[in-house]
């Protein structure tokens, strides 16, 4: 499970606020990078959520995806989504299970995707510095999953940078604690490299896209999502922020509202956005 989140009650409202993000970057990637035509490929989804991400894939012609989650609420609604896909045997088999080890032999899979999901294993870095060694359950998660992959198999991991963090996501931003607290679960870029590049990755892209949005864009730019708890269920930020800081972010929304800043507070965040993107995505080949 999420060392912080419980997604199996998130998951009634999950999909009202979020969707899979840059889908035709990994099926391009894909393309250049292995000898296989799309509908031969083995697609692993390491924490799956509600397989927005397999749905889409399995959509633009991948052949299989294999789907693990750790909350069965999750996973009953990949399910039901991915429903057409089981019926036509694309889904090769769907598991409940807590990263960072992966349930399935070596060589296995044509690509590992751990989409928004590593900060969700537990590891959280110290006050006074951030290092490789405060993230072992993430360096363990990208060791699985080069074991897991054949020869020439790629990794995408979608994350957030911390000066995307900082700058980009405008609710994070509206009490600092919670934020503060939050960033010390995310490995920033470059230990994820580091990892990578560890584990025996051969070869490393990186790329930042100026158009997406953690969450779906009419979610996103809610200005008043924030008041409410099916909004907020959204993004795991606002589970790890205790109630007495759910009432400041609540109390200091209409507040902004009231005095006729809580738009400029939006749109100072978006402008950073158009500069640096909100999202980050590794592609690391095998």
């Amino acid at each position: 499970m999420s060392a912080f989140t419980n997604y199996n009650d998130v998951s009634k409202d999950y999909d009202e606020n979020r969707k899979s993000i840059d889908v035709k970057l990994y099926t391009g990637y894909l393309l250049a990078r292995s000898n296989k035509s799309l509908d031969e490929l083995l697609i692993l989804d390491a924490g799956c959520g509600t397989g927005n991400y397999s749905r889409d894939l399995l959509d633009e012609g991948v052949g299989k995806v294999s789907i693990l989650d750790a909350s069965e609420g999750m996973l009953g609604v990949a399910r039901e989504k991915l429903k057409s896909h089981i019926a036509d045997d694309r889904v090769a088999d769907i598991q409940q299970h807590s990263l960072p080890s992966i349930p399935h032999k070596d060589d296995h899979f044509d690509a590992v995707m751990f989409n928004l999901v590593l900060h969700h294993l537990g590891d959280v870095a110290s006050n006074c510095k951030v290092e490789s060694t405060s993230f072992p359950k993430t360096a363990n998660a990208i060791q699985e999953a080069y074991r897991v992959l054949r020869p020439g198999g790629v990794l995408f991991i979608s994350t957030c940078s911390t000066e995307q963090m900082l700058s980009t996501l405008w609710y994070f931003n509206i009490i600092v604690p919670p934020r503060d607290r939050y960033m010390k679960r995310w490995a920033p870029i470059p230990i994820l490299r580091h990892f990578i590049r560890d584990a025996g990755f051969k070869h490393t892209d990186v790329t930042v896209s100026l158009n997406t949005t953690a969450m779906a864009w009419e979610t996103h730019s809610h200005l008043e999502g924030p008041l409410s708890k099916e909004w907020r269920n959204g993004s795991s930020y606002f589970s790890q922020a205790t109630d007495e800081e759910i009432d400041q972010i609540i109390a200091r929304v209409i507040t902004m509202r009231e005095e006729g800043t809580l738009q400029k507070f939006f749109d100072d965040h978006e402008a950073a956005r158009s500069i640096m993107g909100q999202l980050t995505t590794i592609m690391a080949v095998k």
